[in-house]
């Protein structure tokens, strides 16, 4: 069942953000990771904005996204990106069954 990498960005420093980025895809190639949204215009319709840039990345299963965060490559490319961003970010499954069944 495939599952959704959901990261809500506020981008400080945009030059060691490109930096980051830049590793991230290619890593993301090698575990099958597919950039379903990034960045671009968000319409919020209730509560809060998120942060102003919203990632949206499906995997094929929940241990391949566990493997890519868990990775020793991305931790390090992490490390960057924290020093350039602040993040809130979470894993949302699949949804298998009907909508309201």
């Amino acid at each position: 069942m495939s599952v959704y990498f959901v990261g809500e960005v506020e981008v400080r420093d945009h030059e060691t953000y490109a930096k980051y980025a830049g590793g991230v895809a290619p890593l993301l190639k090698e575990y099958r990771g597919e950039v379903l949204a990034m960045g671009g215009e968000l319409t919020p319709l209730e509560g809060e904005a998120p942060a102003p840039r919203v990632v949206i990345v499906r995997f094929p299963s929940l241990e391949i996204a566990n493997a890519f965060l868990q990775s020793e490559a991305y931790q390090s490319l992490a490390a960057i990106r924290r020093q350039c961003a602040s993040a809130r970010t979470y894993i949302v499954a699949e949804h298998s069954e009907e909508v309201g069944g």
